[in-house]
């Protein structure tokens, strides 16, 4: 189940993306927080993600998304193990 909560999640981002075009992490987070919060509320995962990393948005570097990546690969794989 974790791993069709990953996969719900990057579709989610993706189709996004289009919409966020070039825009910085802390302008999509605003986004996320805003105009698509009613749909974040109903992605638990996406939720999760926006609560956890929205105030680190406005100075993302390599090594945070490098942390972040093992952090929701580790959740992803937790969430796969309780199901």
């Amino acid at each position: 189940m974790g791993l069709i909560i990953l996969e719900i999640y990057c579709r989610f981002i993706s189709r996004r993306t289009a919409s966020f075009k070039n825009k910085s992490p802390d302008e999509k987070m605003k986004l996320l927080k805003g105009e698509f919060s009613k749909e974040v509320q109903r992605l638990p995962f996406v939720r999760e993600f926006v609560e956890k990393y929205s105030d680190s948005a406005l100075a993302w570097n390599e090594k945070q998304v490098q942390s972040r990546a093992v952090d929701l690969a580790k959740t992803a794989y937790q969430k796969n193990l309780e199901d």
